[in-house]
């Protein structure tokens, strides 16, 4: 099963039964990929197809500690799928590891691409990390360095902070008119204030956030003169607990929901393609993960260097208690 309408990046469903993290039922499983990151977590599947508009593949990926990848848009047609927000979605694939991504990539985009060399390292960022998070990121880098990779420092705040409100404002707009017509999003109170509030926003102020994400990409392009892949984390938090993401549990905030795609959403408003790859774990033995970002249409080199970092590491083995497993059986 999956987060309802593609809409939730914790994995929550009000009409059916959540999937349970198999590393930890008391926290989140991610969405809205949720119960295909749960299968290949759990060890039921090698690999699952998901769609991302805002992180839900990336979230899943790293609350359930597996890789992903999410495709430049177009690479896997998106005939027959049910679109949220035309302008972010796109399509891509949960897995064990790196090689079951390669072996998807082979069927959409069969063109192989060598991979990079020269990382840039979104150091910026790691200040508004969990320290846990920052810790794994950093410790990730400097394996990476010992690998022969070329790993530099970059800033990447400012480009989040520049299509943030444009991606936002293009999920919350594009959404409201695509789900206007099914009755189960207007007769839920939470999907109803949502599409209230997109309907708002007029084509006009669309075309100005389309616009706005066009006009950054001037300043991805200069990010990739001189890098191949940037590496930054896929949430600036580790795993939240249900009851953390519960609107209705006291002490919510809604900046926890908020940061579970601080550092993802970007790379929908830009159409990048993004690789995960889990990195290790955190105190309360949670995978944290790690996103590859590259540029536009370098799919399969973004695969061929997840592969070359899970060939020299063992992040992406660690799995969950085989208990949750033999519950499947």
């Amino acid at each position: 099963t999956m987060s309802p309408l593609a809409f939730d990046p914790t994995g929550a469903s009000r009409w059916r039964a959540r999937p349970q993290n198999p590393w930890d039922a008391a926290r989140i499983c991610g969405g809205s990929s949720s119960g295909s990151a749960v299968a290949v977590a759990a060890g039921a599947v090698p690999l699952a197809l998901g769609s991302d508009t805002a992180g839900s593949l990336r979230i899943p990926a790293q609350c359930c500690g597996v890789s992903s990848w999410k495709a430049s848009r177009g690479v896997i047609p998106a005939e027959g799928t049910f679109a949220l927000a035309p302008s972010l979605d796109t399509l891509g694939f949960l897995a064990s590891d790196a090689s079951w991504l390669e072996r998807a990539a082979e069927i959409f985009a069969p063109r192989p691409q060598a991979a990079g060399t020269r990382i840039g390292l979104a150091a910026d960022l790691l200040a508004d990390c969990d320290p846990d998070v920052a810790r794994i990121t950093a410790d990730a880098a400097h394996a990476l360095s010992q690998m022969g990779l070329a790993v530099a420092e970059t800033a990447l705040a400012a480009l989040l902070a520049r299509v943030d409100g444009a991606v936002l404002g293009l999920l919350s707009g594009e959404s409201a008119r695509e789900l206007a017509a099914i009755p189960a999003a207007q007769d839920d109170p939470l999907f109803a204030a949502r599409l209230a509030k997109g309907a708002a926003l007029t084509d006009a102020a669309l075309a100005a956030f389309r616009a706005e994400c066009a006009a950054a990409r001037a300043q991805v392009d200069a990010l990739f003169a001189t890098h191949d892949a940037l590496l930054l984390p896929v949430m600036p938090g580790v795993t939240p607990t249900l009851a953390a993401c519960d609107p209705a549990a006291p002490g919510f905030s809604g900046r926890t929901l908020y940061r579970l795609s601080a550092f993802t959403r970007f790379a929908n408003g830009l159409d990048l393609p993004v690789v995960v790859v889990p990195a290790g774990l955190d105190a309360n033995h949670m995978p944290v993960a790690l996103q590859l970002v590259g540029a536009p249409g370098q799919d399969r080199a973004l695969i061929a260097l997840a592969r070359r970092i899970q060939s020299a590491t063992d992040w992406h083995r660690a799995r969950p208690a085989s208990a949750f497993k033999e519950s499947l059986a």
